[in-house]
C-alpha cells in the first residue's frame, strides 16, 4: 500500500464517494495483512502462538475500530448534505408553485411583482444554503482526516509486522519464485508442499 500524503487524504476527507473508494482499498489491503498474521498464528505453537495472537489483535483491532469510525462519520456527512438538499428542493418547489400562480404574458400587477420579489429572495436563500454546505460538514471532515492519517500509520505498522520474522521464513524454506516466496511468506513451501506444485496440480486455484 503506497502511503497517501496528508494533503491528498484531506481531499479524500471532503468527499463521501472518495472516502468510500479509499476505504475499499484499505480494507482489501488490511485483509491481506490479516491473512498473513492469521497464518502465523496457525503455524506457531505454545508461547510463540500466544504472542502472535496478542500482536495480531493489537494491530488489527485498532484498525477495525478506525475503519468503523470513519464509515460512521462518512454516513453523518452524507446525511448532513442530504438534509441541506432536501431543504433546497423545498424552496425550489415553492418557486415553481409561485410561478404557476402568475400567468405568463399577463400585464404587470402588484401580485406578480410581489411574487417575483419573493422568488428572487428564495433564490438567494438557496444559494446561501449551497454555500453553507462546506462549513456544515467541516467538523466531520476534520475528524475523518485525522482518523485517515491515524489509520494510514496503523496500516503501515501492521504491514511492517507481517514482514518480521514472526510472520516470515528464511529464503531456504521457499522453493519457487511465486510472490509469497519472494516475501518469505509461503506457508505451503515451508510445510513441504511447494505452492507451485499445488497450483499446477489444481487448475481451480
Amino acid at each position: 500500500m503506497t502511503p497517501t500524503t496528508q494533503t491528498n487524504l484531506y481531499g479524500v476527507s471532503k468527499c463521501p464517494t472518495l472516502i468510500r473508494i479509499h476505504m475499499t482499498g484499505v480494507e482489501c489491503q488490511f485483509k491481506a495483512y490479516d491473512a498473513i498474521a492469521q497464518k502465523a498464528i496457525d503455524h506457531n505453537t505454545d508461547w510463540a502462538r500466544a504472542e502472535c495472537i496478542t500482536l495480531r489483535g493489537n494491530y488489527a483491532n485498532s484498525i477495525v475500530y478506525l475503519m468503523d469510525d470513519i464509515d460512521s462519520l462518512r454516513k453523518i456527512m452524507v446525511r448532513i448534505v442530504q438534509v441541506q438538499h432536501q431543504q433546497i428542493n423545498k424552496y425550489r418547489k415553492s418557486i415553481r408553485d409561485g410561478r404557476k400562480t402568475v400567468m405568463r404574458g399577463a400585464p404587470p400587477s402588484l401580485e406578480s411583482v410581489t411574487m417575483e420579489t419573493m422568488i428572487q429572495m428564495t433564490l438567494r436563500v438557496i444559494q446561501d444554503m449551497k454555500d453553507a454546505i462546506p462549513s456544515l460538514i467541516q467538523p466531520v471532515v476534520t475528524q475523518i482526516h485525522s482518523k485517515l492519517c491515524t489509520l494510514q500509520q496503523r496500516m503501515l505498522l501492521f504491514k511492517q509486522y507481517t514482514e518480521t520474522d514472526r510472520c516470515t521464513f528464511g529464503p531456504d524454506d521457499c522453493r519457487c519464485d511465486c510472490p509469497p516466496c519472494r516475501h518469505c511468506q509461503c506457508y505451503e513451501c515451508h510445510e513441504g508442499n511447494c505452492c507451485r506444485d499445488v497450483v499446477w496440480s489444481n487448475p481451480n486455484l
